[in-house]
């Protein structure tokens, strides 16, 4: 487990996604693996890589494998959240609010639960639906913007994270 964690540290260590070392993590993840192929948490955090570097049916599939391993989800927001953000970039977006609105509800304090299922209510055109969830957000973090999301945000893909912040600008979060 502690590969795992020390793995998805290399992602938080710099605010600049072009500073996080994702070969890093991804070494990590996968030692963590070698040495115990059964703990969620390795499974979990390393499909957030893998959602980072644009491989989201990689990221799928780990997830699926950490869904088969917990009977019971004490902490939804981990074993969640990166289904929520895998079908965003994606472009499942439908399956994403699905998801984002599950970990939104258990999880209501949990800013970056709400970030894949405003882009994805964006791209569908739910604004409507997407406002009462930016306003939960706009609460717990006052100073998230799209220009905020691409400085901090570590997708690598230029598309990806470009269609990202598109369902965001959608969705009415602030330009800067």
């Amino acid at each position: 487990m502690a590969l795992a964690l020390d793995g998805h540290g290399h992602l938080l260590t710099d605010d600049r996604p072009s500073c996080k070392d994702i070969d890093l993590a991804l070494h990590y993840f996968d030692r963590a693996l070698q040495l115990n192929r059964n703990l969620p948490f390795i499974y979990a955090f390393s499909a957030l890589t893998y959602c980072y570097i644009g491989d989201f049916e990689t990221a799928l599939q780990r997830l699926e494998r950490c869904r088969e391993m917990t009977a019971f989800q004490p902490y939804l927001a981990v074993f969640e959240n990166p289904f929520a953000l895998a079908y965003t970039i994606k472009g499942d977006y439908e399956r994403a609010v699905e998801v984002g609105r599950r970990v939104v509800e258990n999880c209501p304090e949990y800013g970056n639960g709400y970030k894949p299922l405003i882009a994805s209510l964006g791209h569908l055109g739910w604004q409507k639906q997407a406002k009462r969830y930016l306003d939960k957000l706009l609460s717990i973090e006052p100073t998230f913007t799209v220009q905020r999301f691409s400085e901090m945000y570590p997708l690598q893909d230029v598309t990806q994270r470009e269609r990202y912040m598109d369902g965001l600008r959608l969705a009415g979060v602030p330009e800067g």
